[in-house]
């Protein structure tokens, strides 16, 4: 899966991919960028496919590639596209170089693969994508217990999120915490739980309200800022996209 390129000379280009069985890799694509080039259309963002590669001593270098999967629904709509592009981004910050995350890469497929077929349900996909990947990647906010002294939380209204803890701490332990503490209500704390306890099409037949996922979003963007400790610059592409549309459906 190509989650991003950039330009690499006058005509090449710089492309990291997610495999199977090598993880994230960056890869050069000679000539990708002229316009009679056999490669440029494979190599694109958001692409699955087959590629040949050629070792290098600093650079592997792409000398085949046949697009297996294009997701045309998601590249023909800039929404979609740009929710793709934030997802791969996503990915991209997560994970280093040359480590194998084959659960990841199919877990994206299948969210691209929803995205596709599906026509409203992009923040609910969203969400599910950023909570996965979260768990798959060792960050999966703790819920049940103080993340700082273990006592059993029970059920509450509201909970104080920590994100230095990675996760929900009791009323004796926030009071320790001088940043990076949100009040969450119980509603955003269990849909957390369900996303992280289910597969997509158990979850994709709960109905989440809008204010719902809104919560979840501002919850989820706030922990992931923290965790990656850098801003996510599709974010903010996918935000004026969205505007855009608010704009012209109002």
């Amino acid at each position: 899966m190509v989650l991003r390129h950039q330009n690499l000379g006058d005509s090449d280009r710089l492309i990291t991919v997610l495999s199977n069985e090598y993880g994230k890799l960056r890869l050069s694509v000679r000539g990708a960028r002229k316009t009679k080039s056999r490669l440029g259309g494979h190599v694109e963002p958001l692409i699955y496919g087959d590629f040949l590669v050629v070792r290098g001593k600093t650079l592997d270098t792409v000398t085949q590639a046949q697009a297996i999967e294009t997701f045309p629904m998601v590249r023909s709509n800039l929404i979609k596209m740009s929710e793709g592009i934030y997802l791969a981004e996503l990915v991209d910050n997560f994970l280093q170089v040359g480590e194998p995350q084959s659960n990841i890469l199919a877990f994206l497929l299948n969210i691209l693969d929803k995205s596709n077929d599906i026509e409203d349900k992009g923040d609910l996909l969203l969400r599910i994508f950023e909570i996965k990947l979260l768990s798959f990647t060792g960050f999966q906010p703790g819920l049940d217990n103080c993340t700082d002294c273990g006592i059993q939380l029970g059920d509450r209204k509201e909970y104080f999120f920590v994100a230095r803890s990675g996760g929900v701490v009791c009323q004796n332990c926030v009071d320790s915490h001088s940043a990076w503490v949100r009040t969450v209500n119980a509603d955003v704390i269990e849909s957390i739980r369900l996303i992280q306890q289910n597969g997509i099409n158990t979850i994709e037949k709960v109905n989440f309200t809008e204010d719902l996922l809104s919560d979840l979003e501002m919850l989820i963007r706030w922990y992931l800022n923290y965790v990656l400790d850098r801003p996510i610059e599709a974010l903010s592409f996918l935000d004026q996209v969205r505007s855009t549309k608010e704009l012209f459906s109002s």
